[in-house]
């Protein structure tokens, strides 16, 4: 992947990673470890890259790690929300804002990190009574 610009080579590997979750999502039925069995497709992936001199894409990793990824060693599967916001990374090269979120504590994708009132100062204000 060379040659390809960063944003052509997340939309590639984004695609590559769909093609695996698809793969270990048509052994839902039949294998109850196929969420580890694509954590470690996953781990072989960025092994191979790794030996190539590439890597995993930063937003990609960080996408996964919101799904629980911490490696070769991940045994949960990730949850339902990863296939849309893989989708999205493959067709905007990006994903989409607030993905992951959802696996943070205390985190709303609305509300970044449930920060956005402590930021701008307006927390107080607004709980004051409509009549006053």
């Amino acid at each position: 992947m060379g040659g390809l610009s960063a944003v052509e080579r997340t939309k590639t590997q984004a695609g590559q990673f769909l093609y695996l979750l698809n793969a270990a999502e048509g052994l839902k039925a039949l294998d109850p470890y196929w969420g580890q069995k694509f954590w470690q497709a996953v781990a072989r992936f960025d092994n191979h890259a790794k030996a190539r001199g590439d890597f995993v894409q930063p937003d990609i990793l960080m996408l996964f790690q919101s799904h629980g990824y911490v490696g070769e060693q991940t045994i949960a599967p990730p949850r339902g929300t990863l296939r849309v916001e893989l989708e999205s990374v493959r067709d905007v090269g990006a994903p989409q804002h607030g993905a992951g979120l959802a696996g943070l504590p205390g985190a709303q994708a609305t509300e970044p990190l449930g920060l956005a009132n402590e930021i701008s100062g307006t927390t107080w204000h607004t709980r004051l009574p409509p009549d006053l």
